[in-house]
């Protein structure tokens, strides 16, 4: 029995010591693992998130030389973090109750006056309390940066979302009065009412028919021309070519002939195209060419009082 006792006391001390060990490389990976994260953090510029990495790392379940490392990235980082404090005032009718303060879209939390520690860079500062008028605040800070600001909230009815960026005094936030009372409308005067603007003609044509004469015209009458050069000049040089056939007949080559006959073709060919031209612009002139549409300039409006107030427009 003895025997069975001192057995079972040896392997329970050697789970033991095996399980500690266990543990201790366990806690060094995650002291290494925080150390490493931290350093990652801080260069991307989240000293938030690196100091609190570093905090984790520096205590004793760490390595002594992990500890002294930790602790000095992490008072690094608390050195030159950006803080910032804001002087909380109430207007008048306004007694002190508790504020709450978001940042950068966050959770709100109560807040009392004390330093706020934020990464470097611009940040959004929402105030709020019960009956005040929410006050936000936007305002950059880099790093060292140790500010006082100064946050004025007001009753509700002053202004219900005063925003303001860190260059504009504190004390015109939630300046505004409260809304005047609503009056009853007024009747709609004449004199008042605008006046429309011209109506443009939804077709989109109507711009365009004196322009398109302009390009069919001139078309025309530099097809006219060209025809009429083209005819006169090789209608002229046909007859001289056939004046001179008249004088070497029978001995005349086939290229003059040719040339006698091209000209004659090209004479003609130009003449119709003048005569085609001149007749196309006649038909769209008086067949095909769209009237003109008229674009009305606008009206004019009228107001009939009465138990009903109508609105009518002349035109």
């Amino acid at each position: 029995m003895t025997r069975m006792h001192l057995i079972a006391g040896v392997c329970g001390l050697w789970f033991a010591s095996n399980a500690r060990l266990a543990q201790a490389d366990s806690e060094k990976q995650q002291c290494a693992a925080a150390f490493e994260d931290g350093q990652r953090f801080q260069i991307a510029g989240d000293l938030q998130r690196a100091i609190a990495e570093f905090e984790s790392c520096r205590v004793s379940s760490c390595p002594a030389a992990a500890q002294r490392e930790c602790s000095r990235l992490s008072e690094a980082a608390q050195a030159v973090i950006p803080s910032i404090r804001f002087e909380l005032t109430f207007g008048a009718g306004l007694a002190r109750r508790p504020v709450m303060l978001s940042i950068d879209e966050g959770a709100p939390a109560a807040y009392d006056g004390e330093a706020v520690r934020v990464n470097p860079g611009k940040h959004r500062f929402v105030f709020g309390c019960e009956g005040c008028a929410t006050v936000t605040r936007t305002i950059a800070l880099v790093e060292q940066d140790s500010k006082l600001k100064e946050v004025a909230l007001k009753a509700a009815c002053m202004n219900e979302d005063a925003t303001t960026s860190e260059g504009a005094p504190a004390s015109d936030v939630n300046a505004a009065n409260c809304p005047p009372a609503a009056t009853s409308s007024a009747v709609v005067t004449r004199s008042k009412l605008p006046e429309p603007a011209p109506k443009r003609s939804e077709d989109s044509n109507a711009d365009e028919p004196p322009l398109r004469d302009i390009v069919i015209f001139g078309s025309t009458a530099a097809l006219a021309t060209a025809g009429s050069i083209g005819f006169i000049g090789f209608g002229l040089e046909a007859r001289s070519g056939e004046r001179a056939l008249a004088e070497c007949t029978p001995d005349c080559s086939r290229a003059r002939i040719s040339q006698v006959k091209r000209n004659y073709w090209l004479a003609n060919v130009s003449l119709g195209t003048g005569l085609l031209a001149l007749g196309g612009a006649t038909i769209w002139w008086f067949g095909l060419r769209p009237a003109a549409q008229t674009t009305p300039t606008g009206g004019k409006w009228s107001v009939e009082l009465g138990p009903i107030n109508t609105l009518t427009r002349t035109f």
